[in-house]
């Protein structure tokens, strides 16, 4: 009776861990910023840029408000500021 018990539990967890990695995108199209998409920069980046050239270094704050250092990056959009250290 031991058994059946604990090979049930088994089973429970092993159908909890499926179900948990199976929550993402189930649209079938790719989520921005997953795969080959990275995420688009958002428009504080390209404006960090304007008039400058690709290479030069900028100060480009953040989303929440922090200031990092950036470089201007050629996109097919134009150039926009890309963190030295990107947040992860």
């Amino acid at each position: 009776m031991k058994i059946r018990f604990y090979i049930a539990i088994l089973l429970l967890c092993f159908a909890c861990t499926a179900q948990a990695q199976n929550t993402g995108n189930t649209t079938g199209t790719t989520v921005q910023g997953q795969g080959n998409n990275p995420p688009e920069p958002p428009a504080e980046a390209y404006t960090d840029c304007k008039g400058k050239t690709e290479g030069d270094v900028v100060q480009h704050t953040t989303p929440r408000g922090d200031k990092v250092s950036a470089t201007c990056t050629s996109s097919p959009k134009g150039l926009f500021a890309r963190p030295e250290h990107p947040p992860r």
